[in-house]
């Protein structure tokens, strides 16, 4: 047995299959290499110097913990949204938090599988998220919004395999729509995604749906970076304009309606020096230069090559389920069984 710096055991066979795992990870990464030699990757340079004049940037993002009790399955959200702007007697920061739960029995008259309600819960983590941008904005306008993922993630829901609660996921994700319609009229939204499903890019890159879907965009831009292809100082990949023909199911389907959302402009941004690579996303159509002075002006708000204002509302709207569980028992409730309790689990 290989024991871990952390304490856990790894056995002999876990070390074997990582190894494996990770062998088949390079063999990958040496595939790339082969495909992608003949690729041309245009790039635009970030410039401090070239941001936008505005009021200031808003943020937002949200977590939530799941209690699993014997008879019934809590789940508690909570939203924290801010607002940073500059007054005359210098910056000044606003918060405001948003929190709810869904409740959920176990029993046969409500049973509704777990994948269900954990699409319930993270699309109303999302609406809380755009509800606090729109309550600090307050009516007023010249503000960059920020949020963590990507358009379509917060577009996305998908009602394959839902059957039950079918009404209530589609009319969350109406909200969520309408939410982001009245916020890309006041604000410009940008969306900071630190993973990549969807690779636009790569359809671009390779004819050949075969190879395009073989290929990382994230991948393909390190692997230039590191053959010094493309620069280690800030820059954006140029962007590219992506249609509803474009996007997944059922998005791209004519009764779902996100007019004045998509199309959208898609880039990927480097905001510090040999920092990692995030995908962006901002509704409609922009041209090169507005984009560039858009992230140019995310970059003034950045540390580390990442946006402060974003991950200022993560780690501030974070729940943490041993915090939960200590204030449950503060207030009373620290004795409701989860059936875990014989495993030496108190959760």
């Amino acid at each position: 047995m290989f024991v871990g710096c952390v304490g856990l055991p790894l056995y002999d066979e876990t070390v074997e299959k990582l190894f494996e795992a990770l062998s088949d990870i390079d063999k990958d990464l040496r595939n790339i290499r082969g495909i992608v030699k003949d690729v041309n990757v245009k790039y635009v340079g970030l410039d401090s110097n070239d941001a936008l004049h505005i009021q200031g940037v808003l943020s937002s993002d949200s977590s939530y913990v799941k209690k699993s009790f014997a008879y019934v399955t809590l789940y508690l959200i909570q939203a924290v949204g801010l607002k940073y702007c500059r007054s005359g007697g210098g910056p000044s920061t606003d918060l405001k938090v948003k929190a709810g739960y869904e409740k959920h029995s176990h029993t046969e008259k409500e049973s509704v599988p777990d994948h269900v309600i954990e699409r319930i819960v993270k699309m109303r983590s999302r609406l809380y998220e755009l509800q606090l941008i729109e309550d600090l904005l307050d009516g007023e306008s010249g503000y960059i919004a920020m949020l963590d993922g990507s358009l379509i993630s917060f577009l996305s829901f998908g009602l394959k395999g839902v059957k039950e609660k079918r009404e209530e996921v589609r009319k969350l994700w109406e909200d969520i729509r309408d939410s982001l319609r009245r916020l890309s009229q006041s604000a410009t939204l940008v969306f900071i995604s630190k993973s990549v499903k969807l690779n636009y890019y790569a359809r671009e890159w390779f004819k050949d749906p075969k190879v395009s879907r073989e290929v990382n965009d994230v991948a393909v831009l390190n692997y230039f970076r590191n053959t010094l292809k493309l620069p280690l100082e800030p820059h954006i990949i140029e962007p590219i304009v992506v249609g509803k023909d474009e996007l997944p199911p059922p998005l791209n389907r004519r009764e779902f309606d996100v007019s004045g959302l998509i199309p959208m402009t898609v880039t990927y941004v480097s905001l510090g020096y040999g920092g990692p690579y995030y995908q962006v996303s901002i509704p409609g159509v922009k041209e090169v230069d507005e984009v560039r002075r858009i992230l140019s002006t995310v970059m003034k708000y950045s540390s580390n090559g990442y946006p402060e204002p974003l991950r200022i509302a993560h780690a501030t709207s974070k729940l943490k389920n041993s915090e939960v569980t200590s204030v449950m028992q503060k207030l009373g409730y620290g004795n409701i069984f989860s059936g875990r309790e014989v495993l030496g689990e108190f959760t």
